[in-house]
């Protein structure tokens, strides 16, 4: 009898939930997921790397302009598109045979610190433009700030993801469709610390939620400011324009004397009026440039605020989904569980698309681009 209890004991013990049939099967079905990770990780590389060589070595950006927070973001959007796509990649390769629990925690805190630090910095930025743009005569942010703002934006995302430990971790489970255990890296919805989770859960819901709701309201106030004072500026032109009109020249055959003494005097006026004139032409060719200029950087944010909400709104809303029904991956058919795979990596998005706006809106990184194209 001791010894058929030794043996059930020995059974147990060496019983894995590691399983590299289940692990196959799983990895051909999250193949998709994994080639459009793969693309967006060289994306977000090259194209963060980019960024960072262009506006860090290139172009001499003012410390107080918005543009000096491009580079910063980018740094962020490196580290965040690197750790975000490492987490998702062990878990579309290794679905069933994950293996240890603390190099999963230590994958979910650095994926979610950076990912937490860009969203900050983003937050940043829309607090420094709001205030240079809706309240220009206030005080504004120091310089040391702003070169700081990614370790600060790090910090902060670090901090806020150190309590996400407990949650995650390893997880062996029972896949029904294939009717196979297996074992793998994942938040653990279904963990004794249920109230904590909860707690956790709501919390960083909140501040994802919030984040997007600031960004997207900032921005579009930004906007909605930058563009009515161009309209205000271009109908003071217009006002200007037609309120001017030339001093008429004299309809007689003849001149008096006083008037010949005086148009002999408004020659030499007209002269220097002449040379003025040019100077003011060349200052209003400059303005054009400066107000698109204005109004590109205004749609540049705002897109980049755009495409965050857009990206990171199906993350909330499937993990949201998998807090409020437990092991849906693991109780589902393939279609579901892929898609809902794919939609909780869609955030990676928001990480590479940041370089193609720049291209776009930014003429200097636009033209530096291109000058290293040319030396190729």
């Amino acid at each position: 009898m001791e010894g058929k209890v030794h043996a059930n004991m020995t059974l147990r013990e060496n019983f894995t939930y590691i399983n590299y049939e289940l692990n196959r099967a799983l990895a051909a079905d999250y193949l998709f997921v994994t080639v459009l990770i793969t693309v967006l990780l060289i994306s977000g590389v090259f194209g963060n790397l980019l960024v960072i060589k262009v506006y860090y070595f290139n172009i001499r950006v003012d410390p107080l302009s918005g543009r000096a927070f491009l580079p910063a973001l980018a740094v962020m959007d490196l580290l965040a598109c690197v750790a975000g796509s490492t987490i998702y990649m062990v878990q579309n390769l290794q679905p069933a045979s994950f293996s240890g629990d603390a190099l999963c925690k230590f994958y979910y805190v650095l994926a979610y610190s950076c990912t937490m630090g860009a969203s900050i910095m983003l937050v940043i930025i829309s607090v420094y433009r709001h205030r240079k743009v809706c309240t220009p005569f206030k005080k504004q942010f120091p310089v040391l700030l702003v070169k700081l703002s990614p370790f600060i934006a790090g910090v902060t995302g670090l901090i806020m993801t150190l309590p996400m430990i407990p949650v995650v971790g390893e997880f062996q489970y029972l896949h029904k469709f294939y009717k196979q255990h297996g074992q793998k890296c994942t938040v653990l919805y279904n963990t004794t610390l249920k109230v904590y989770f909860w707690i956790y859960f709501v919390v960083i819901a909140s501040v994802f939620f919030g984040t997007c709701v600031v960004i997207s309201f900032i921005s579009f106030r930004i906007h909605r400011i930058i563009k009515k004072q161009i309209q205000f500026r271009k109908s003071s032109m217009a006002r200007s324009d037609t309120s001017f009109s030339p001093n008429p020249q004299p309809s007689g055959a003849e001149e008096s004397e006083s008037e010949q003494q005086s148009s002999s005097r408004s020659r030499g006026s007209r002269k220097s009026l002449a040379h003025g004139s040019l100077n003011g032409t060349l200052k209003q060719a400059v303005k054009p440039r400066h107000k698109r200029e204005k109004r590109e950087y205004a749609v540049m944010f705002l897109l980049i605020s755009i495409v965050y909400v857009v990206t990171w709104l199906p993350t909330l809303v499937v993990n949201g989904v998998k807090v409020l029904s437990h092991g849906i991956e693991e109780h589902s058919a393939p279609p579901v569980y892929i898609t809902l795979r794919f939609l909780n990596s869609l955030f990676t998005l928001n990480n590479v698309a940041n370089p193609f706006i720049y291209f776009k809106f930014d003429r200097e990184f636009r033209k530096h681009f291109l000058s290293f194209r040319c030396k190729r």
